[in-house]
């Protein structure tokens, strides 16, 4: 085997995969550290849903196309987001987090409800070759789990858009950034050059570019917020403090949004996270 082929067939989905569960995993260190409060305190836990399904797409997705590095990707990502959801659910008691328990499992049902109904759609009615892929099937899942993907990459447009607005990188997390990043570059160059699947490739590409402009802002701006918070506190910078306690991301605040149409309005006491 050349060393191309090494390259975009072996060792670029190998670190996907590594990349990928540790962006899943983000949040653990955070729900373990409420769980020894027993209160949920900041936690914000509407991406949990979002990573479940996410996960159970593109499984689904490598069992159709019997790709193992995909498998292998996504599964463990099923088991953390579910892990997830349940442990932030348990910390929620009384009627102040009802909202906020309910609106966690609509978001659940209503994605998963969708993707059993297009497997169906792509396995019966619709049956046969794929207009991507090879299947009608698989098909159907893909674009709809591309489309939660897609999101995931997207959501920190906004917070972007707030870096450049004041010139200030503070509310970026570099080490997640630049998880980002090698997550994007590794798939999608799996995507395009080991497998020729677009699926794969595009949206991965896409995130690698989002990745990419923002580790370019953490190193060309400063942090101005983040030192100036830690001289006034005389504590560690307060982004670093956020990532550190919360285990969450800039992303997630924008995810939450989406979580909010599909499952009704917040809870009252939920909080917007990083």
């Amino acid at each position: 085997m050349s060393f191309a082929k090494l390259l975009t067939n072996i060792l670029a989905p190998s670190v996907g995969i590594v990349m990928g569960n540790a962006m899943f995993g983000s949040s653990i260190t955070a729900v373990t550290a409420q769980q020894k409060l027993g209160v949920p305190g900041e936690l914000n836990p509407a991406p949990y849903p979002l990573i479940v399904v996410n996960c159970v797409g593109w499984t689904v997705y490598a069992y159709i196309t019997t790709d193992h590095f995909m498998f292998f990707g996504n599964a463990p990502g099923v088991l953390i987001g579910l892990w997830l959801l349940i442990s932030s659910i348990e910390l929620m008691e009384g009627p102040n987090y009802a909202s906020m328990r309910k609106r966690l499992l609509w978001t659940l049902i209503i994605l998963a409800g969708i993707m059993l109904f297009l497997g169906y759609i792509g396995s019966t009615v619709a049956a046969g070759p794929g207009v991507v892929g090879e299947s009608m099937a698989g098909d159907l899942i893909a674009f709809f789990t591309v489309g939660i993907l897609c999101t995931f990459y997207a959501a920190p447009l906004a917070t972007l858009a707030h870096v450049l607005k004041t010139a200030d990188s503070s509310s970026l997390h570099p080490p997640l950034c630049f998880m980002n990043l090698i997550n994007g570059i590794t798939w999608s160059t799996y995507g395009f050059f080991a497998v020729n699947d677009p699926f794969l490739a595009y949206p991965n590409g896409l995130g690698a570019t989002l990745g990419c402009v923002q580790c370019v802002l953490c190193v060309l701006l400063p942090r101005t917020a983040e030192k100036k918070a830690g001289a006034e506190n005389g504590k560690a910078p307060a982004a670093v403090m956020a990532a550190a306690e919360m285990g969450l991301t800039a992303a997630e605040s924008d995810l939450d949004e989406l979580a909010v149409a599909i499952g009704g309005a917040p809870a009252a006491t939920s909080a917007q996270s990083i």
